[in-house]
């Protein structure tokens, strides 16, 4: 297949058991797959998925399916999603493979330092798989509010890592920038 021919692939779906990772150029075909996986596993279960297209309605349509699986509504518009994920993330470079923990019984725990300076820990995974940063120094750490997801080599290796922006703050912050933008209806007090 010369590269003209080569299909983009839009998404892949990582699976445990048996360990076999799917990929698609197909929109349609991934979202089947995507929601196969949820009836199947459900949201804790034996899979992780990467929706990898700048389409914003395949990108809208695969978030819809997540929230649908938490009996939640996606709060974000179509419009949300016409930022190309090229520009929407930063791959943020690993500085160190292993991170040393403990003050008194120091050893080195499995994980990474970013090189932005957060410590992800292997242990520390909130439910959706997703890593939660942590900030500190000789050895001891505090959780921060941000998690990072992996951004994976051919090979299935680390080879960064990327924040996850929480849908729920993201909307949260436009619909603060929205009623800030609008005009105040409140009348300024009289000087006296």
């Amino acid at each position: 297949m010369n590269a003209a021919e080569k299909k983009t692939i839009v998404g892949r779906i990582h699976y445990a058991a048996p360990k076999e990772t799917v990929e698609f150029d197909d929109p349609k075909r991934y979202l089947e797959e995507l929601k196969e996986a949820l009836d199947t596993y459900g949201v804790m279960g034996g899979f992780r998925y990467e929706t990898l297209t700048d389409d914003p309605k395949t990108r809208k349509a695969a978030d819809d399916l997540i929230y649908d699986a938490y009996d939640e509504e996606n709060p974000r518009r179509l419009e949300d999603y016409a930022i190309p994920r090229s520009s929407a993330t930063t791959e943020i470079g690993i500085r160190q493979y292993g991170v040393p923990v403990g003050l008194v019984n120091r050893h080195t725990e499995a994980g990474y330092i970013l090189e932005d300076g957060a410590v992800l820990l292997d242990c520390e995974r909130d439910a959706k798989g997703h890593f939660i940063g942590g900030a500190g120094m000789d050895g001891m750490y505090l959780k921060t509010n941000k998690r990072y997801q992996p951004v994976l080599n051919e090979d299935g290796s680390i080879r960064a890592f990327q924040e996850v922006v929480d849908p729920l703050t993201a909307a949260a912050k436009r619909l603060c920038q929205e009623a800030a933008a609008q005009p105040s209806e409140i009348e300024p007090e009289p000087e006296v």
